[in-house]
């Protein structure tokens, strides 16, 4: 969930410069998540997209859908901030 620090999301500006990332999952999905993030980030990583869901959600929205994008710099998703 990405949030602020309070976790109280109430004005638009509130919403818009939400900071805080809060995840939950085994200790063995965050080291994978932790290894993924570290993959992604090495220089010498030529792909700067990364779009990750779950097959539950049949390529979409859905109850059990967990879905991901990493946008780099370079990519078509990122919006320079």
């Amino acid at each position: 969930m990405l949030t602020n620090k309070e976790e109280c999301l109430v004005t638009e500006e509130e919403w818009e410069n939400r900071d805080t990332l809060i995840i939950t999952g085994s200790d063995l999905g965050m080291i994978l998540l932790a290894e993924l993030l570290l993959n992604i980030s090495n220089p010498k990583q030529e792909n700067n997209e990364f779009d990750l869901e779950c097959e539950n959600g049949f390529r979409g929205i859905g109850p059990g859908s967990v879905e991901v994008k990493f946008w780099l710099p370079g990519s078509i998703g990122w919006n320079g901030k």
